[in-house]
């Protein structure tokens, strides 16, 4: 991911502590994948469930989800938090905007 916006110039990494929201959402997406995949499956194939390919589908969710969703979830997180508290072109996010 690019540190700032090429078009408007927004911080996109910020401080220390900042990408805790994305990966709160990243945790987010991933746990709601798995139990829903694991719910769906359970459904299908209750009571004779087989447990060998549901363990592999399970890992590869919890494995691949969070890699290949976490860019999203980094900038799902940047327009939350530009929503939260506002920005402008050249804000490094730690307060006062960088001068210059």
């Amino acid at each position: 991911m690019v540190p700032v916006c090429p078009r408007c110039g927004l911080v996109l990494q910020r401080g220390e502590g900042a990408f805790l929201g994305s990966m709160s959402i990243n945790y987010g997406v991933t746990g709601v994948l798995f139990l829903g995949v694991l719910i769906g499956w359970l459904f299908l194939e209750l009571p004779d469930v087989d447990l060998v390919p549901l363990l592999v589908t399970s890992l590869l969710i919890c494995l691949l989800v969070p890699l290949i969703f976490y860019p999203f979830a980094k900038t799902i997180w940047a327009c939350i938090d530009l929503l939260l508290h506002g920005g402008r072109a050249g804000d490094s996010g730690e307060g006062e905007p960088e001068q210059g």
